[in-house]
């Protein structure tokens, strides 16, 4: 059976199995950068919160073995467990006064987002744009976001240069930074490191790490021109940006040995072996040069 008999066959086996009656829909949903999951979107005849299935570690499981029906039972558990845990109200979304302080911005890729933020306020910031974000409150539904839309901001008859300055507010204030060592991050992740000093200020020209507390999202503390300002004072100079991932920047001081095309190779490999599509952040390199106080990109064109 291919992928697309698998779905049509798992839909009806969730619907036969259900006790309630279901409405199934099978769609291609876009992640971040342009990612594309296959799911189920479900909805019932019961109040409540039925979630998006994604079909592909299913597809998986029947590979390896697992028979349709043993994935239906799975599937429907997926949804019992999801429900008993989300008590969303009913319109908690529809007034922006409600919502306002939970939204903050983050960073997406500009090119590999671009049908995407046709449909999304945001603003443009080299070659990545910020967008805004509503964190869900955890005792509605654990570890969940919503993408702001332009079809919110006509729900609360607001303005994308305001929606966009509230959440950058927010998340200046509310988004502690955390600006390491990258060996002293390491050690706290019992990973093996060189000894070197852990020290405040000038500890050789290691690599940092630029996050937030909650480590997600954390990358779009660069943005901020006093952090920049900040990091370079604290470095003494120039320094390098090597973005990790949506999650956090790598800072690496520059003292003018650094090769910029080693270090893209390095961006670009580590993207594509370590980090999830639809968490990379960009292929290029970022130089902030302390007297201009400007970031550049450094994308291994320019000379």
């Amino acid at each position: 059976m291919n992928f697309n008999q698998f779905q049509k066959t798992l839909a009806a086996a969730v619907k036969d199995k259900s006790e309630e009656t279901l409405e199934i829909r099978l769609q291609t949903v876009t992640k971040n950068n342009g990612i594309r999951r296959r799911a189920m979107e479900i909805s019932g005849e019961r109040k409540g919160i039925y979630p998006s299935i994604y079909m592909e570690p299913y597809y998986n499981r029947y590979q390896n073995g697992v028979p349709v029906a043993q994935l239906a039972d799975l599937v429907l558990e997926q949804c019992g467990s999801y429900r008993a845990r989300c008590t969303m109200p009913e319109n908690f979304f529809a007034n922006y006064p409600d919502v306002r302080d939970r939204i903050y911005c983050k960073l997406v890729n500009y090119t590999k987002n671009k049908d995407m933020l046709l449909q999304v306020p945001h603003m443009r910031w080299l070659d990545l744009a910020l967008v805004c974000y509503y964190i869900v409150k955890p005792e509605i539904i654990q570890d969940a976001s919503i993408l702001i839309r332009k079809e919110h901001l006509q729900c609360w008859n607001l303005s994308g240069e305001q929606l966009m300055q509230n959440a950058w507010d927010l998340t200046a204030k509310q988004m502690n930074p955390v600006f390491r060592p990258l060996s002293s991050v390491l050690k706290e992740m019992h990973v093996e490191v060189i000894p070197e000093d852990d020290g405040d200020a000038q500890d050789g020209d290691g690599l940092f790490i630029l996050t937030n507390e909650i480590k997600t999202y954390g990358a779009v503390l660069i943005v901020d021109p006093d952090r920049q300002k900040r990091i370079a004072h604290r470095l003494q100079g120039s320094y390098y940006v090597l973005p990790s991932s949506v999650h956090e920047c790598l800072i690496l001081p520059a003292d003018g040995s650094e090769d910029d095309s080693m270090l893209i190779t390095m961006i670009r490999e580590i993207n594509r072996t370590q980090v999830a599509p639809q968490e990379v952040l960009s292929d290029n390199l970022y130089y902030y040069d302390a007297l201009k106080e400007k970031m550049f990109v450094r994308d291994g064109k320019e000379k």
